[in-house]
């Protein structure tokens, strides 16, 4: 099951999730997860840490990740690390984007366990 962040919702600070996390709303904080998703009425303003991320909303920041999928309707001024990617027609991207498996050793295979 996936943690979600609706719309109506605002987060100024940091976020870990160990599973997927859903971004209807905005956050303004650096974000590491095992699945991003960012819709289209989302957005993101910090760094991000995951497996895999795709976006269909807004994102500032720098993108570390296995996968990117970026669809048409994304908003994307970030420095983009990843193995892979899928960018749709219509997306807009703003800043570095450094695909290959050159990556690999940067993506984390899972979120970081922070003790308490």
């Amino acid at each position: 099951m996936a943690s979600v962040i609706e719309s109506n919702l605002t987060i100024d600070g940091n976020l870990t999730c160990q599973g997927d996390l859903i971004i209807n709303g905005r956050v303004h904080g650096d974000v590491i997860a095992q699945n991003l998703t960012v819709s289209e009425l989302g957005s993101l303003q910090g760094n991000i840490h995951a497996g895999k991320v795709e976006s269909n909303g807004t994102i500032a920041g720098t993108i570390t990740a296995k996968e990117v999928a970026l669809g048409g309707t994304s908003s994307t001024h970030a420095t983009i690390k990843a193995e892979k990617s899928d960018i749709q027609d219509g997306a807009l991207i703003n800043g570095d984007l450094k695909i290959g498996p050159a990556f690999k050793s940067e993506v984390p295979l899972q979120a970081p366990v922070r003790s308490k």
